[in-house]
């Protein structure tokens, strides 16, 4: 390739390093283009002798020339990306590829479509270590950077396309422990546990009901009263649901500071869903962050079930619990009435 011809390609792909994907580095900036596509290119060389029969080199030049296309629309999120976006890409980067000189012009249009059409072992080879290595990506960034719905992309992203040779899917399945290995140590990040309840544990959550009903009374609330969760949930009721009843503990004193119950299903919601259902959820009264905590951990464990939502209910005359969960992305979906309580029924998407 001439020099100045050389020049005018590397400018363009220059654009990569500026050109940011969502992940995050486990320094806390978000990752560039080229940075995925040197790793992926550095994987390749590194399963050289792993893949004997295949054409490494071939998979390293595919592995450096993938994202190309993101110079002209910047990089869009797996799970946003939408056929059109896909079309608008290839036609943008087919063009500019059609202008480079010989030969790279004609090589580089057959190492996309052979990329595309992936029947070959190269191509199989680039494209499962494109996913997986934005899994370990994911895996290498604090967990507070995740969407939503990647902690379970994240257990299957990428899996199909390993599922050609054993080697990938080893390396895939070591890949998907280190995700469960960091949303478990999310879950349970010091000073708190999160798991099941003991059964000696049902009364301390009663106790933070009730410390919970004072608290309220003490400061004019309307919501919880003793009638409806001293008496009609006594301590009976709690021992009945341990194997629903989650607790949150302080690793440091052994103190329950938050829990509720998490059910599979649940009537009186007006239409079935994917969802995990949080009822009697407390916190004690001072455990700054607790019931956060404890939400966030519930909605990581829906998210390990295959949930695709968390619903719960409130009071619908406590605006300081209302202004609570609206920041904690729960929204009204219904409303719910049994005796004197009146309820608004809350979801948030997962």
């Amino acid at each position: 390739m001439e020099p100045q011809n050389l020049l005018q390609a590397l400018h363009t792909a220059e654009k990569l390093k500026d050109t940011t994907r969502h992940c995050y580095t486990s320094g806390g900036r978000h990752e560039s283009v080229a940075e995925h596509s040197w790793r992926i290119a550095l994987m390749a060389y590194w399963l050289r002798d792993t893949f004997p029969e295949a054409d490494m080199d071939k998979v390293i030049r595919m592995c450096l020339i993938h994202d190309l296309g993101e110079c002209f629309t910047g990089d869009i999120p797996a799970f946003d990306k939408t056929a059109a976006d896909e079309v608008k890409e290839e036609t943008l980067l087919y063009n500019w590829v059609a202008a480079l000189p010989a030969p790279f012009n004609t090589e580089m249009r057959a190492l996309y479509e052979e990329m595309a059409a992936l029947q070959t072992q190269e191509a199989k080879i680039y494209k499962a270590l494109d996913k997986m290595e934005a899994v370990v990506s994911h895996n290498e960034s604090d967990i507070a950077t995740w969407e939503p719905q990647e902690y379970s992309l994240n257990l299957t992203y990428g899996v199909p396309q390993t599922r050609f040779a054993p080697y990938m899917q080893a390396l895939r399945e070591a890949i998907r422990q280190e995700t469960l290995d960091k949303m478990a140590r999310s879950c349970a990040e010091a000073p708190y546990e999160f798991r099941r309840a003991q059964p000696e544990e049902c009364a301390a959550v009663l106790a933070l009901i009730e410390q919970r009903i004072a608290w309220m009374d003490q400061n004019g609330l309307h919501g919880w009263n003793e009638t409806d969760y001293t008496t009609y949930y006594p301590l009976a009721y709690y021992e009945g649901i341990r194997k629903d009843l989650f607790v949150l503990v302080d690793t440091r004193s052994g103190e329950v500071v938050s829990a509720g119950a998490l059910f599979t299903q649940d009537a009186r919601w007006p239409e079935p869903a994917p969802a995990l259902y949080l009822h009697n959820f407390v916190s004690k009264v001072g455990a700054k962050g607790a019931g956060t905590q404890f939400l966030q951990c519930a909605e990581r464990y829906a998210r390990s079930l295959g949930k695709q939502a968390l619903r719960l209910d409130s009071g619908a005359n406590n605006p300081g619990l209302t202004a609570y969960y609206e920041g904690q992305g729960y929204r009204p979906c219904g409303t719910c009435t049994e005796g004197p309580y009146h309820g608004i029924l809350r979801e948030k998407k997962l």
